[in-house]
C-alpha cells in the first residue's frame, strides 16, 4: 500500500499524463507563446497551422485579447471577412481601445462594404491614436470607394504631412485626378518620378494627366520614358500609339499598336480593333479588314 508521501510524489507524474492525453498543445502552458508561434505562421501564410497555435492559446486563457485579433488577421487574409468581423469585435470587447483590432475591423468593413460602420471605427482609432497614417490611408480608401473625393483628399493631405512616401503621393495623385485636377496630380506625380526615375506607375498616371490637359508632347515623352526601361511594356506602346493617332501620325500608330500585340500576354481583341481603326486612316484596308476579323475572332463575336 502507498503511503500518503507516495501518493504525492506521484502526482506531478499523474499531472503530465493527464496532460499528455488531452493533447499536444496543452503540452506549452505559455498562452502568449503560442500566440507568437500563430504570428509566425501567419506571417509564412500557414493559416491552418495558425489556427491550431490559436485554438490552443485559447484553451490556456480565453481573456487574452491578442488571440481573438490574431484569428481575426487569419480569417481576414482567408477573405473570410464575417468570421474576421466577429473575432476584431471579440477582442474589443476585453480592451475597447486596442486600437489594430479596431483599425483591422475598419478595414474588414470596407470589404464588406458596410463603410459608415468603417468609418465609425477609423473615427475612433483617430480619438485613441490622432497621428496614426495607418488610420488615415485605410479612412482615404473607405471615402474612395464612396466616391467622396473632396474627404479623401482631405485625409490625403493629412496622410502625407504623416507619411510622405511614395504610396501617398501616388493616392492623392489618383484622387486629384478623379477631380480633374490634372496638374495638382502631375505635381505628386513628379514628386514621386523624381525619386524612382523608373516608376513606371508613376509616368503613366502623369502621361494620362497630360493627355486630359491636351499636353500630347508631355504624354508622349512620359510613354517613351516607361518603353526606354521596359522595351516589352504594352499599355505603354497601346497608349503611346493611341497619342499618335491623336497627332494624326498614323505609321508611328501603327508601329506601337504592333509592338503592343506582340508583347501582349495574350491575345487582345482591343488592340486589334486600334490597329484596324490606324490601318484605315493610312487607307490600307486590307491590313484593316485582317485586324478587324482577328478582334472579332478573339471577342468571339
Amino acid at each position: 500500500m502507498k503511503t500518503p508521501q507516495n501518493r504525492l510524489s506521484s502526482l506531478p507524474l499523474l499531472l503530465v499524463a493527464l496532460v499528455l492525453i488531452q493533447g499536444p498543445c496543452f503540452a506549452v502552458t505559455d498562452d502568449q507563446k503560442l500566440v507568437e508561434q500563430a504570428r509566425e505562421c501567419i506571417d509564412k501564410s500557414q493559416f491552418t497551422r495558425a489556427l491550431y497555435y490559436i485554438d490552443c492559446a485559447q484553451k490556456l486563457n480565453s481573456g487574452n485579447r491578442t488571440i481573438y485579433y490574431n484569428r481575426g488577421r487569419i480569417f481576414n487574409k482567408l477573405e473570410k471577412y464575417e468570421d474576421a468581423l466577429e473575432q476584431f469585435t471579440k477582442a474589443i470587447k476585453i480592451e475597447p481601445r486596442y486600437n489594430s483590432a479596431i483599425k483591422k475591423r475598419g478595414v474588414v468593413y470596407i470589404e464588406l462594404k458596410q463603410y459608415k460602420n468603417a468609418l465609425a471605427d477609423f473615427t475612433q482609432a483617430l480619438k485613441n491614436q490622432p497621428n496614426d497614417p495607418e488610420t488615415y490611408s485605410a479612412m482615404t480608401r473607405a471615402y474612395c470607394d464612396l466616391g467622396e473625393n473632396k474627404l479623401a483628399l482631405n485625409n490625403a493631405d493629412q496622410l502625407i504631412k504623416l507619411a510622405p512616401d511614395r504610396a501617398s503621393y501616388v493616392v492623392r495623385a489618383r484622387i486629384k485626378m478623379n477631380l480633374k485636377d490634372f496638374k495638382g496630380a502631375i505635381d505628386d506625380l513628379a514628386h514621386v518620378a523624381g525619386d524612382n526615375k523608373r516608376d513606371d506607375e508613376a509616368y503613366l498616371l502623369k502621361a494620362q494627366c497630360h493627355e486630359s490637359l491636351g499636353d500630347f508632347k508631355s504624354a508622349l515623352a512620359d510613354y517613351s520614358r516607361i518603353i526606354a526601361f521596359n522595351k516589352k511594356d504594352e499599355m505603354a506602346f497601346q497608349k503611346r500609339g493611341d497619342v499618335y493617332m491623336k497627332l494624326g501620325e498614323t505609321d508611328k500608330a501603327i508601329a506601337d499598336y504592333t509592338s503592343a500585340i506582340e508583347f501582349a500576354p495574350e491575345a487582345n481583341a482591343s488592340l486589334y480593333r486600334a490597329r484596324a481603326n490606324a490601318y484605315r486612316k493610312a487607307n490600307k484596308i486590307d491590313l484593316a479588314k485582317k485586324d478587324e476579323a482577328n478582334s472579332a475572332k478573339i471577342s468571339g463575336e
